[in-house]
């Protein structure tokens, strides 16, 4: 990837690093089991990813399991 050097420079102050290969090694923060829907939006927004993470479509774990749960019980013909 080529940036400008006046993007390159506002990356590293931003990031606070001085050389952005650095970033590719750096560890990121891993996201509890059951997050919030405001967490998550809040998360993908920061990343590229699904749109529907980013407005908040998805099920919660704890949603997830409920929802597993009713269809299982549902009673098939």
């Amino acid at each position: 990837m080529h940036l400008s050097e006046q993007t390159a420079a506002i990356l590293r102050d931003t990031l606070g690093v001085t050389n952005l290969a650095d970033i590719a090694d750096r560890s990121f923060k891993d996201l509890a089991d059951d997050v919030g829907h405001d967490e998550l939006a809040a998360y993908a927004a920061r990343g590229r990813g699904s749109v529907r993470l980013a407005t908040g479509r998805f099920f919660t774990l704890s949603e997830l399991q409920s929802w597993a749960k009713k269809v299982v019980e549902m009673k098939l013909p």
